[in-house]
């Protein structure tokens, strides 16, 4: 695959696994090309049952052909329905005292991931949007988003911030 992940993602999520940090992935993507595409990169990375992977599962007959895809059809629009899906997700975290996400996007509906989640996850946690086109609406971003990185922005302010919350500066 030459496709590259953005400057630090692995390395994040690295630094995540390593402080003993759950990493879930919400995808308008296809599970597996998400999971193999983490695999090339970081086959230990990809093990970790500490990343989770939540986005589009394509169903293949017993011949290798995609004959479906499953139940749950995630996209920007529907994110914030996440907690009626892998709501057990979420309440394993809360019930470890996990209950502060960091959240990363790189669409409006990307901050909303955590709407629904019982524990008011609408309005906790830390929220990052990535505002990767020329033309996206930066006010919007800004609007919904906590901080709001603009251009190709590599992971090093996500990093930081990762750094002064888990006090390793």
């Amino acid at each position: 695959a030459n496709t590259l992940p953005r400057d630090g993602a692995l390395e994040l999520m690295r630094k995540c696994v390593e402080r003993d940090i759950p990493v879930l992935i919400v995808s308008a993507g296809f599970t597996q090309v998400i999971t193999e595409f983490v695999r090339q990169h970081d086959p230990a990375l990809a093990a970790s049952p500490l990343l989770s992977i939540h986005a589009n599962h394509m169903v293949f007959d017993s011949g290798g052909t995609l004959a479906a895809f499953g139940e749950q059809v995630v996209h920007a629009k529907n994110k914030r329905f996440l907690y009626n899906h892998i709501g057990g997700y979420f309440d394993k975290l809360r019930a470890a005292g996990r209950d502060r996400p960091l959240i990363l996007g790189d669409s409006l509906g990307d901050a909303e991931v955590t709407m629904h989640v019982p524990h008011g996850g609408g309005g906790a946690g830390l929220k990052i949007g990535f505002a990767n086109k020329a033309d996206a609406d930066i006010p919007r971003f800004l609007s919904v988003f906590d901080a709001v990185l603009t251009g190709d922005q590599s992971f090093a302010f996500v990093d930081e911030v990762l750094d002064v919350l888990t006090g390793a500066k």
